[in-house]
């Protein structure tokens, strides 16, 4: 059983995060037909944001379907393994990166500035959760990947080795 019970949080927790970045390209495409960023005024910043909420958008809906169909197999740990770890911390300082796309933006007196200023709580909320997923996948890896043998086999010696 201790296998099996540390794909909960995985999948809550690449859940929560999906939900965040969904609701925060939902909330910037819809202030698209506002005055800043129709005018082109805040359109690379906004796109730039966007650009790397949305570069972890397909991975994670992937990720969260197969940690999903892994859990009804006793032996699979898929989700704690080391590429998962690298993704999460990956995507976690990418996500809160991000933000700082729309910390730059001038306030330019457009009601939709704080809307889109607004969705920097997602973003950062995301990014945390990122990181404690690689977290959990680094507490809860399994043991036999926890550590590479670095020893050659009992079988070789250096005399095979130069032939």
């Amino acid at each position: 059983m201790p296998l099996k019970w540390p794909s909960l949080p995985l999948i809550v927790t690449k859940a929560i995060s999906l939900i965040l970045k969904i609701w925060d390209i939902k909330t910037l495409y819809s202030q698209f037909d506002s005055h800043c960023i129709a005018g082109w005024e805040i359109t690379d910043k906004v796109g730039s944001h966007l650009q790397l909420i949305m570069l972890s958008v397909v991975p994670d809906i992937a990720f969260l379907t197969c940690i999903g169909v892994a859990m009804f197999i006793k032996t699979c740990t898929f989700g704690s393994d080391q590429g998962t770890i690298a993704y999460n911390l990956v995507v976690g300082i990418l996500q809160i990166w991000s933000i700082f796309y729309i910390y730059a933006i001038e306030d330019c007196g457009n009601d939709a500035i704080s809307i889109v200023k607004s969705v920097t709580l997602p973003s950062i909320i995301a990014g945390i959760v990122h990181l404690l997923n690689s977290v959990f996948c680094l507490v809860f890896v399994a043991p036999e990947e926890r550590a590479f043998p670095l020893r050659r086999p009992a079988s070789s010696t250096m005399a095979e080795n130069e032939n």
